[in-house]
């Protein structure tokens, strides 16, 4: 069973891998390094013309889920980790990427909060990545692989 076949069935890791690989597209887009236990985040990048560095957290959950306060709050302190490791950036922001379907109550104060300490952070939920998988070209491996993580991830009814 390849990684590619029909029967591929995707994991946390490869869904991280697969969101590196999308934002590694951009030509704008440096990666700096991976993964990061020290920082604790899934990647960093350095947008080439303006020199500020994006973090990127992958969570990859059930799309009827939201996203919790902890993970935006685990974002912010790898920002802060990171402007404190790459002191001569001119900014550091964050973008997670999940596979929930929007973000809980608490998460939205966090975020919130965040943003007016004046840390940038985005998030990409279920719809967003669907639509950003939608703008690889058809035949491209990495399409397939973020389609069918955001599949096994999707809502499931009852028919």
């Amino acid at each position: 069973m390849g990684r590619y076949s029909k029967d591929y069935a995707p994991t946390a890791s490869d869904f991280e891998e697969s969101i590196r690989k999308t934002v590694e597209r951009h030509e704008t887009k440096e990666r700096i390094r991976g993964p990061s236990n020290e920082a604790g985040d899934d990647g960093l990048y350095r947008d080439k013309s303006s020199g500020a560095l994006e973090v990127i957290e992958c969570k990859y959950v059930r799309e009827d889920s939201s996203v919790p306060k902890k993970h935006i709050t685990s974002l912010a302190n790898a920002i802060d980790k990171t402007k404190e490791l790459y002191t001569n950036a001119p900014s550091v922001g964050g973008t997670l990427y999940t596979t929930a379907g929007n973000l809980s109550l608490p998460a939205k104060k966090a975020l919130k909060e965040v943003r007016k300490a004046g840390i940038e952070i985005n998030v990409m939920c279920h719809s967003d990545l669907k639509s950003m998988a939608q703008i690889l070209p058809v035949d491209d491996e990495e399409r397939f692989a973020l389609e069918k993580a955001l599949a096994t991830k999707a809502r499931r009814f009852k028919g």
